[in-house]
């Protein structure tokens, strides 16, 4: 463990700033004395990881995604899903003599499943603590607040604390611990793709905004009304620099000039990166679809903090969201769709990274803010609750299914009603693996997930740590 000095005054002085801008000081107040306690023992990394987030926005029907192939299995599983039922003939099954099989149209993952490169988490989903249907249903035990709402499930997922209290994103908060001790590089650990996001919003750090080409700058600007602005802006923030002036404004000049010299700090890395040969190939018969072309800059990122304009970061954590999962209507055409998408982009992210030779750096993982009823609404299916995940990547214990499986019978033990299936595995849970993996000690964990402590396995195991 390395010892590092704690300003409390630049801290405090930060988080009051990003509390400004928050619905709640006093969780803000809160967060800062929980990351305070947290880092009077910070590790220093002796090497590089990354995590990449894919996020399934809109709630996977995961329960067509992952399907039970064990004939008295599947036929509770086929009379609860009535006309969305994949039928065993055509499920991909999965190898090590595991009792279920994959969507026909997830079928690259099986390769990743079998040679132990992908973990399935089965049934997870946002929890305060354990609860059973009889729980539920006599309201003994507290759940997250409005369970099946898209907005606030994905708040849940991202802040990693099901009883919505926290105003920042676990990734957020993690970077801000990083950060408070040092441990972190200009430009940051947080990368996204072009939106401002609640898992990677934090109080004292921010979030990096690459593109599918690389990264937008308005230096980079070739034309003469972006060139104007630019030049325009740099002179305001040089102005307010040297002329001190209200603290706010100095303090909001500085972060945009920390964000413009970020931009550049990115530029420069991706220029030493060469093009992917053997991956994510496009031609202009056959371009990219965009969540191709940003998993392929993941990938080149990932790469590009090797190099000699490297970033110097120890960890960078990736969001990259495909959307169009709330499957509402249109389920037999659209959801085999996004199944190839995501499984086929997948498997070809994971063969850029061994391109690269950063395989074994990089961890990739699904959300998404819920699952889906089991019951149809007849051309869909509506919002639910538990739901399964993936885990990708060379440290990866892979080849196997983890947590809880649920019993799909409806009205049954795992079922809400309408098939709202009761997660087995916690978000924190999930996360906390992740996080160990990462570096995390029990105590940064404890500080990122308030309710991690009220759960027995706070590692599931589905990561070499």
């Amino acid at each position: 463990m390395k010892q590092s000095q704690f300003n409390r005054r630049a801290f405090l002085k930060g988080t009051m700033a990003a509390a400004l801008g928050s619905t709640s000081l006093y969780a803000s107040m809160s967060m800062m004395n929980a990351v305070q306690a947290a880092v009077q023992n910070p590790a220093a990394f002796d090497d590089y990881k990354a995590l990449v987030c894919i996020f399934l926005a809109g709630g996977n029907d995961s329960m067509n995604m992952v399907v039970p192939t064990g004939a008295e299995e599947h036929a509770v599983y086929a009379t609860s899903r009535g006309n969305k039922a994949i039928a065993t003939a055509d499920l991909v099954q999965l190898g090590n003599a595991t009792e279920y099989g994959l969507n026909p149209n997830a079928e690259a993952l099986k390769a990743l499943y079998d040679s132990n490169k992908l973990a399935i988490l089965g049934n997870v989903g946002s929890l305060i603590n354990p609860i059973t249907r009889a729980q539920y249903q006599q309201k003994s035990a507290p759940i997250p607040p409005q369970l099946f709402s898209h907005s606030d499930q994905q708040a849940i997922w991202m802040t990693g604390d099901a009883t919505g209290a926290q105003p920042s994103g676990w990734a957020g908060r993690l970077a801000d611990l990083l950060h408070t001790n040092g441990l972190d590089k200009a430009p940051g650990i947080n990368f996204n793709f072009g939106s401002v996001n609640t898992f990677q919003t934090a109080l004292l750090t921010g979030q990096n905004s690459l593109t599918p080409q690389g990264v937008a700058t308005m230096a980079g600007s070739s034309t003469e009304a972006g060139l104007r602005s630019y030049n325009a802006y740099e002179a305001l923030i040089q102005e307010a620099k040297a002329n001190g002036g209200h603290e706010l404004l100095a303090e909001f000049s500085r972060l945009q000039q920390r964000s413009i010299d970020s931009s550049a700090l990115i530029k420069a890395a991706l220029n030493d990166v060469a093009p992917l040969v053997n991956t994510f190939q496009s031609t202009e018969a056959d371009p990219l679809s965009p969540f191709a072309a940003k998993l392929a800059m993941t990938a080149r990122a990932i790469k590009a903090n090797t190099g000699a304009n490297g970033l110097g970061s120890k960890r960078h954590i990736f969001f990259v969201t495909l959307g169009g999962w709330d499957t509402h209507a249109k389920q037999d055409q659209d959801h085999p769709r996004l199944l190839k998408t995501l499984s086929t982009n997948m498997q070809e992210f994971q063969a850029a990274l061994e391109e690269l030779g950063v395989a074994g750096n990089v961890t990739t993982f699904t959300n998404s803010e819920f699952g889906r009823t089991l019951t149809s609404n007849g051309d869909g299916t509506d919002h639910g609750w538990g739901g399964h995940s993936l885990v990708m990547g060379a440290a990866v214990n892979g080849g196997k299914i983890y947590g809880t499986m649920p019993d799909l019978t409806l009205d049954g033990p795992d079922d809400t009603g309408l098939g709202r299936i009761i997660p087995t595995t916690s978000v924190d849970q999930y996360a906390a693996t992740l996080g160990s993996w990462f570096g995390l000690g029990n105590t940064e964990l404890d500080t990122l997930f308030p309710n991690l402590k009220n759960f027995n396995n706070r590692n599931l195991g589905f990561l070499n740590t």
